[in-house]
């Protein structure tokens, strides 16, 4: 047995089975309609739609900060607009999630009145929760997200039953696409575990060569996050995973790059981060 050819073809299977956007395959109908859209639409309609789809996210992210809120120190009497502004966040967060759940299994979708009452209602018991441990640990609670990450999520699919439930009692095949909305959450609960730790890690470091090691860990965070979107998100249904999901790995390793490059500015930290980005992709992209 030639064992370096071994380990170099065992490489090469590894390598390709991470590049995931060498996956799947393209609609060629999308393709046609694309081109038809931009030969028949005009300029100034397309640049419309662009700036004015963006600007309910942007109202969204930049409401929140508008707020201003008390000293933490001063507790939670004196902070009734964090909670305020908790409720606000997670309302939004659940509706996302829960429309993107939706939207990925049309036999089970949501109407529009449905996903509005389910996430309002999942929003004010998680703000109870939130109160609770307030009250509980103290003000303000450390690691929240962690915290309220399996009431947060228990509530939304509890949610999720009670309108699934009639759909599901009619079709138990429909049990598999449940499957695969569980195992997206898992995937975004393990995002959002993982990259708080690294950061945190990353702030603990002295600043120096250290760090600058250190962020090289994002493209790999990056390269396994994705992998695990694709192959676990899969794997109940036998479905692909859509690509607006395997995103969601590449927005949030982009946000915390963006906070290492503003806490570590300098020559060799944007110069490793753009080196670990383009060694992740496959050159046939």
């Amino acid at each position: 047995m030639n064992l370096p050819l071994v380990v170099f073809q065992w490489l090469v299977v590894a390598w390709d089975a991470v590049q995931i956007e060498l996956k799947g395959t393209c609609s060629s109908d999308r393709v046609l309609a694309l081109h038809e859209y931009s030969n028949s639409t005009p300029w100034w309609r397309i640049v419309s739609v662009i700036l004015i789809s963006s600007l309910p996210c942007s109202i969204y992210v930049c409401l929140p900060e508008t707020v201003n809120l008390a000293p933490p120190s001063l507790g939670m009497g004196s902070n009734k607009t964090f909670f305020g502004r908790f409720f606000l966040s997670y309302t939004m967060w659940c509706l996302l999630q829960m429309h993107m759940i939706s939207e990925r299994m049309p036999l089970l979708s949501l109407s529009k009145t449905q996903l509005v009452i389910s996430a309002v209602t999942v929003a004010i018991l998680s703000t109870g929760i939130e109160l609770l441990y307030s009250w509980w640990i103290g003000f303000p609670v450390p690691y929240t997200i962690h915290m309220m990450a399996v009431p947060y999520v228990s509530l939304m699919f509890f949610a999720l039953a009670i309108v699934w439930y009639p759909h599901v009692r009619q079709n138990l095949g429909l049990l598999w696409k449940i499957a695969d909305a569980i195992l997206i959450c898992v995937c975004h609960g393990l995002v959002i575990i993982g990259y708080p730790i690294f950061y945190y890690t990353f702030q603990k470091m002295d600043s120096g060569i250290e760090r600058t090691a250190f962020i090289m860990v994002l493209p790999v965070l990056k390269t396994f996050y994705r992998a695990l979107y694709y192959y676990l998100c899969r794997s109940a249904s036998g479905q692909q995973i859509t690509i607006a999901v395997v995103f969601n790995a590449d927005m949030v390793n982009a946000l915390f790059m963006n906070f290492c490059m503003q806490y570590q500015p300098s020559f060799m930290t944007t110069a490793s981060l753009q080196h670990g980005a383009s060694d992740s992709d496959d050159p046939r992209h």
